[in-house]
């Protein structure tokens, strides 16, 4: 039992129940929620596997918070799913290098660790019996934003992001097959700029997995349009 565990006193993150932070019954509850998600952020199709929300977003929030392991296991197997339809989707036959984004500050600190990161491994993990060979390539370089984006709507969230994600200058994706990987996604803002940091060196981008989405509500149209919009 970790000190963030026993000063939460190890409640379901879901419904409260005492001595785990997620019980059989809101675990259960995850599994039925499962889509799959097919969305878009800008031109870029991504893959979802559930919505931010109801007994999701407590899992989320506690592996964020907490860094629990039991919270991080469900989130690798949400991510799986989301990858293993996106793989399917896109018919490549060749290796595919998956590309985390990065936890922010706040998250890393709470968890004691990069959780976009640890998610996508332990993922990963469970898919080696794949008839497509996956491989994480950690090469993204991310400025902090100036502004958080929970903080802006759609069209700041991308000036927001705009020019803050590069590739490091030891990655070799040219001419590479790379899906970009993130644990939630709101706008797609930052996808897209990962995707076209990626671009820019040649890497082939197929498309965005995340382990959730949160429906956006489109101040065009007023109405919800979590369906083709992803989340970060």
């Amino acid at each position: 039992m970790g000190l963030s565990d026993f000063i939460l006193n190890r409640r379901c993150r879901g419904c409260g129940a005492q001595k785990t932070l997620l019980c059989g019954a809101c675990r259960a509850d995850v599994e039925a929620a499962i889509g799959p998600h097919r969305l878009v952020a800008g031109s870029l199709p991504t893959h979802s596997a559930v919505r931010y929300e109801s007994t999701v977003r407590a899992l989320i929030l506690a592996a964020k918070r907490t860094g629990s392991p039991e919270c991080i296991a469900v989130m690798a197997r949400l991510a799986q799913v989301a990858l293993l339809q996106c793989i399917d989707e896109v018919g490549t036959e060749s290796e595919v290098c998956i590309v985390p984004l990065h936890s922010g500050a706040k998250t890393r600190a709470g968890a004691g660790q990069d959780l976009v990161v640890a998610v996508l491994r332990q993922a990963v993990k469970g898919m080696r019996d794949s008839a497509v060979e996956v491989r994480v390539a950690d090469v993204l370089q991310i400025r902090p934003h100036a502004v958080q984006q929970k903080l802006l709507n759609r069209e700041e969230r991308s000036s927001n992001v705009r020019g803050s994600v590069r590739v490091a200058a030891r990655a070799r994706l040219q001419g590479r097959s790379v899906v970009i990987f993130d644990d939630v996604m709101t706008s797609g803002a930052t996808l897209r700029a990962a995707s076209q940091a990626v671009g820019a060196v040649q890497g082939q981008v197929l498309a965005g997995v995340v382990v959730a989405h949160r429906p956006w509500i489109s101040s065009d149209s007023g109405r919800q349009a979590g369906e083709w919009m992803t989340d970060d």
